[in-house]
């Protein structure tokens, strides 16, 4: 089975739930990044941090050619463009599924909603995972089914609830069978550095 993770703000590979799914389900795996200038400009994001991101990418790229797996990076006009953009990275590599990890920004949510359509649209199947968190929103609740208005019950809630087993940060990813990815005419990410910040500081990885 063929696989596409679509990365957003989770640029690892340890404790990365859906990269790890599709690798325990498929037997090549995609990796995909997109990144929009007018989204970015619109949420005031700032050249340091597009600097980091990029950095990261480069870095990971690296880490996951060695276990075959191919990482693009893409350039979408906007969010809504991004689910036509998508749908046709599947339909050249001929994916049966699609992984990520969710955000939980209303632009973001709404983003997601549309790939979802598009993707059911095509018949491609997909999951999504909360890696950003331990619990599923709404998941603790008091005696009596109701969230929490304190914090300490909460807290004490939370300590019971939790298990190391939640987290896959030991978990290692297999390499894959070689992909030879097709992609649509589409640019990289472009970047002309504006910023100060010495970056050594911020190693990537």
């Amino acid at each position: 089975m063929n696989g596409l993770v679509w990365l957003r703000s989770d640029l690892r590979i340890d404790d990365n739930p859906a990269l790890i799914m599709a690798d325990s389900e498929c037997n090549k795996v995609l990796c995909l990044y997109t990144h929009s200038l007018s989204e970015w400009n619109d949420h005031n994001n700032s050249n340091v941090k597009l600097d980091f991101i990029i950095q990261n990418l480069l870095d990971l790229s690296i880490n996951l050619k060695n276990l075959n797996i191919p990482l693009a990076c893409l350039t979408a006009e906007n969010f809504i463009s991004l689910p036509a953009l998508i749908a046709e990275v599947c339909k050249l590599n001929n994916i049966d599924k699609c992984y990520w990890n969710n955000e939980f920004g209303v632009d973001e949510q709404k983003r997601d909603t549309d790939v979802q359509i598009n993707l059911k649209r095509l018949g491609i199947d997909f999951q999504t995972f909360d890696e950003q968190i331990v619990f599923k929103p709404g998941f603790l609740k008091t005696g009596q089914g109701k969230p929490f208005s304190v914090f300490t019950p909460f807290k004490k809630k939370w300590i019971e609830n939790f298990s190391l087993d939640y987290l896959d940060i030991e978990t290692k990813i297999s390499p894959k069978i070689p992909f030879d990815i097709s992609l649509p005419l589409n640019e990289n990410i472009q970047f002309k550095k504006t910023h100060n910040v010495d970056m050594q500081f911020w190693p990537a990885g």
